[in-house]
């Protein structure tokens, strides 16, 4: 196992195509009965059993004289190939696929001949296995793959199964686009369908040969032509292995797994797996790094904004002291107005009474004062002086009277 999960990581690492996960599945072939024992061989007319063991024994002793089975040179001597069979496994290594010419003359010809055949491959099977022998060759065939991946996607659109998908196969950008769920319930309801019906004898019982090899088409479509990277291969893969009962003990899972098919597809899924688990695994301790970082700031968020809370209140305290301290002074500045506004009124008031009084006095004085200056112009000296003296005295009396008024200052 891990021999095969070495060569997988190498295969893997620089494309996900090198090694299918869903393999195609092979109808086994027509002498196969029972639990793989395999009926008896029919007799050919004429020739006795004993002519039939020596002719058997020989051929076992000399196998290089049997006849080599011709190898496809071109594109459409591969297609003639592989249509020939339909249902077995596509007996072709890498150095014969690498050997293909791709030419362009023939296209038509390769065309028609898809389009002939196709039709009849009820199970898709040639599709998954062209594209499983051209998934082994990878980047070493950029002539022939891009032909090759053409044509299949052709017999891909073709049949029933794709038929509302034929846009999406052809443009991966529309949508809806098929998936392995999809495609699983297309088959469901081609099941139903009247192509089915019609074909029911050939597709009897093969219905999960149909769903197996159109989910691995597709995959292997999109890994050769879209560059789908294996993390999406393995999640589409295990699609229709999530359905699966599992048993709740360990030996029917434990035969479940050492009876797969392949190791290797094990392997890159046990790497896939771990990958992603060391992913996980280092994800969690950045978040968990990142928690106590988190946790310290809050702590010290918290602590500070106490402190600040604190200083909050005194703050508080101090602008309620100062709007008492002002409302204190705004009313006292009331009672302040209010009082100079009386006292203006007061010394107004007594403006007023002393303009008057100051006013009728001078003019006592200033008629005195005329009354003595004719008394003067008439030789009446002695009135004259009597009038000057009791004017003089009656405006210093009123001199006092103003200087004791303003506080005795002057």
């Amino acid at each position: 196992m891990t021999n095969d999960r070495t060569t997988a990581e190498t295969e893997l690492a620089p494309d996900a195509a090198r090694v299918p996960l869903v393999q195609p599945v092979v109808e086994p072939p027509p002498n196969v009965a029972g639990a793989g024992r395999q009926a008896p061989a029919k007799q050919p007319e004429g020739q006795a059993p004993e002519e039939i063991g020596a002719d058997r024994r020989m051929k076992q002793e000399n196998p290089a004289e049997r006849k080599a089975k011709p190898r496809p040179k071109t594109l459409l001597e591969l297609l003639e190939y592989a249509y020939l069979e339909p249902g077995k496994k596509l007996d072709i290594n890498k150095q014969d696929l690498r050997a293909v010419a791709v030419d362009a003359v023939d296209a038509d010809a390769e065309e028609r001949f898809l389009l002939q055949h196709a039709t009849q491959d009820l199970t898709l099977a040639v599709p998954a296995k062209l594209l499983t022998a051209l998934a082994d060759l990878a980047q070493d065939s950029p002539v022939m793959q891009p032909r090759l991946l053409q044509l299949v996607l052709g017999a891909l659109v073709s049949h029933p199964v794709f038929r509302q998908y034929g846009a999406a196969l052809i443009d991966s950008s529309v949508e809806p686009a098929p998936d392995a769920e999809r495609i699983i319930r297309a088959v469901d309801r081609l099941s139903r369908d009247p192509w089915w019906q019609e074909n029911a004898e050939s597709l009897k019982g093969k219905r999960s040969v149909l769903t197996s090899n159109a989910i691995t088409a597709f995959l292997l479509l999109r890994v050769l032509r879209d560059g789908w990277p294996l993390g999406r291969v393995i999640d589409e893969v295990l699609t229709p292995v999530r359905v699966l009962p599992t048993s709740m003990y360990t030996a029917p899972n434990a035969v479940a797994l050492t009876a797969a098919q392949t190791s290797t597809a094990l392997a890159v899924l046990t790497n896939h797996f771990e990958q992603k688990l060391a992913s996980a695994q280092h994800e969690t301790g950045l978040t968990c790094g990142q928690l106590v970082r988190e946790t310290r700031r809050a702590d010290t968020a918290e602590r500070v904004g106490g402190e600040l809370s604190s200083q909050l209140e005194a703050v508080q305290e101090n602008v309620l002291s100062l709007q008492s301290t002002v409302a204190a002074l705004e009313a006292r500045v009331r009672e302040e107005r209010s009082d100079r506004v009386a006292d203006k009124s007061h010394l107004i008031d007594d403006y007023e009474m002393l303009r008057t009084r100051t006013i009728r006095r001078l003019s006592d004085q200033v008629q005195l004062l005329s009354d003595g200056l004719h008394a003067l112009r008439h030789g009446s000296h002695a009135v004259a002086e009597e009038f000057l003296d009791r004017a003089l005295t009656a405006i210093q009396n009123e001199v006092a009277k103003l200087r004791e008024s303003d506080g005795g200052s002057r």
